[in-house]
């Protein structure tokens, strides 16, 4: 066995080693046997619970306006990639990686099919199909078809698997890591094999990976560093290989990064790069054994990481490696991309550690005349599979946070207002959005507001993240500042403009309640925006010009000065 693999060939039920990890049983009676189906139901099973949280609406869930506005940008220019888009009147470098753009553009050319359309489908297939290339990648990885079988499994139920996947902005970020996971399947063979049919594969799939999103390319890119590592046998052939492919990756994404460059220089990337950061909340969350999204017991991350130990102690290094390269490289997206090897490593627990303990113990019951338990392991599997189902299709009911960041739409309500402000207020306008949204990566509302809208929003963050200057911490603090004004009155609104030489013309609000637990930091925004309704009714410099249950637009008039209080006789 190769030094870094986990696992010997042990399978569960019928033997059938895969060589390689990608030889299927040369013995077949017919194309279609049993795993085929196996592994088509675990895909089924992913489609299902991806499509759950999107089957009660039309729209796009949670993030996605920025994508929305560039994928419209792109459709005016023709196809041609705009110098900028114009998604909150700021001027923002047309910069970002195309790909995702261009075929939600495609998809939205469809009869019956719009950009918002788009950005569902797109999230939702690209993410169904992570986990059908999750398998070959684990059959390589695992050399066990059926421990493959059972890692793609596991990462089909691991909410953080498709949670950031399935919302609007998935339509590139799902799509860079279905191409990222097929890239390190060909960049494995490449390693481990002296088959050149597909030598092209890993330099094109990277670069497709890299097209879609920026993050996920680089994720591609360190992961086939970790293969590279993981075979010192043959490092200097893998070194001449991967600078060819290295070479087609620079060739083949030439086309957006030699435009870019030559429209707006380096600086839109190099604030782009600035705006990640390190933190210690993955590490915490890891030994809390709470850090795959379950609602309830985090039993795959137990068992992931339980298998994690077994191949340190096996000095079987390849996959705990990968995860602790994925938490010092790439931070912001370790939650989502540390599924891909904890679903392997739970694997990894279940066949090596798990069932054949079951197995021993059914033993060592018969040795001692006691009632032999014939199908233990079989059932303790499944109920494994059955809670891990129970929390991927529950996550969201289970822990309202949970669902309001990542499973839900900007309400119908929000969308008709802001269908009513790009109608009825000048398009000079500048708005200050204040919602009840627990901090501005989860604020729906505010994000899709400059695409529905029309209009400027002075609070948000999303694409500020490729000017120049701090723009994007400076609106970050903006938007925080801002949304502190929600529990008091009108007169923080008027002092956070002066601070923060923000003007503003109108204010958006949106009080919603949400529900969560007797107490709960969520349950404490029930009470949001009251003091301030009722604060901007009571003046006469904030005229209130629409209202649909939560939401309240007001134009601000300064200069209007209240009337005084009326005399009080005997005075």
């Amino acid at each position: 066995m190769a030094k870094g693999l986990c696992l010997r060939v042990v399978e569960v039920g019928e033997a059938a080693e895969v060589r390689d990890g990608a030889r299927v049983g040369a013995r077949a009676a017919s194309l279609v046997q049993p795993w085929h189906l196996g592994l088509l139901g675990i895909v089924a099973l992913g489609f299902l619970v991806r499509w759950l949280p999107m089957a009660g609406s039309d729209f796009p869930l949670s993030d996605g306006g920025l994508f929305a506005q560039m994928t419209e940008d792109l459709r005016a220019a023709g196809y041609r990639l705009p110098a900028v888009t114009d998604y909150n009147g700021a001027g923002i470098p047309f910069v970002y990686p195309p790909l995702g753009f261009y075929l939600a553009a495609l998809l939205s050319e469809l009869p019956g099919v719009e950009v918002t359309g788009a950005l569902r489908i797109l999230p939702l297939l690209a993410s169904t199909l992570t986990v059908a290339a999750t398998f070959p990648l684990a059959a390589r990885l695992l050399r066990s078809r059926n421990a493959a079988l059972l890692a793609t499994l596991v990462f089909a139920l691991l909410p953080w698997s498709f949670n950031w996947l399935i919302v609007g902005g998935g339509a590139t970020r799902a799509l860079g890591l279905l191409f990222a996971i097929a890239a390190l399947v060909f960049v494995y063979d490449t390693f481990h094999r002296d088959d050149r049919r597909w030598a092209a594969a890993p330099g094109v799939l990277l670069a497709a990976a890299v097209l879609s999103h920026m993050e996920m390319g680089w994720f591609a890119i360190f992961s086939s560093a970790v293969l590279l590592l993981s075979e010192p046998s043959r490092l200097r052939r893998n070194l001449v290989l991967s600078a060819g492919g290295g070479l087609a990756l620079v060739a083949l994404t030439a086309p957006w990064w030699a435009v870019s460059l030559s429209r707006h220089g380096v600086e839109p990337f190099l604030a782009a790069t600035d705006t990640g950061g390190w933190s210690p909340n993955i590490l915490v969350q890891v030994f809390m054994f709470r850090f795959t999204g379950a609602p309830l017991l985090d039993v795959f991350g137990v068992l992931g990481l339980l298998g994690a130990a077994w191949c340190v102690a096996r000095r079987q290094y390849l996959l705990p490696m990968w995860m602790v390269a994925i938490i010092l490289l790439d931070p912001r997206k370790a939650h989502g991309l540390l599924m891909l090897p904890l679903a392997m490593l739970a694997a990894v627990a279940l066949v090596e550690v798990v069932l054949p303990a079951l197995d021993r113990g059914r033993e060592a019951t018969a040795r001692r005349g006691l009632p032999r338990l014939r199908s233990v392991g079989g059932v303790v599997l499944a109920l494994v599979v059955v809670h891990g189902a129970f929390g991927a299709v529950t996550a969201g009911s289970l822990a309202p946070s949970f669902a309001w960041a990542y499973t839900t739409p900007v309400p119908a309500e929000d969308r008709g207002a802001m269908a009513w402000v790009a109608a009825h207020t000048p398009e000079p306008a500048r708005f200050a959005i204040v919602t009840e949204a627990l901090n501005w990566g989860e604020d729906r509302t505010m994000e899709w507001f400059p695409a529905l809208a029309q209009r400027v929003s002075l609070v948000t963050p999303q694409g500020s993240e490729w000017l120049p200057d701090g723009a994007y911490q400076a609106a970050i603090e903006r938007y925080n500042t801002l949304q502190a004004c929600r529990t008091q009155d009108a007169a923080c609104l008027i002092e956070w403009s002066r601070a923060h030489d923000a003007p503003f013309t109108h204010v958006y609000l949106s009080s919603r309640a949400v529900e969560g637990d007797p107490g709960s930091v969520v349950a404490r925004l029930s009470d949001c925006c009251a003091a301030l309704v009722a604060s901007l009714d009571g003046r006469v410099d904030f005229r209130l010009l629409y209202e649909d249950g939560p939401v309240r637009v007001y134009e601000y008039v300064p200069g209007v000065v209240p009337p005084p209080p009326p005399a009080v006789a005997g005075r």
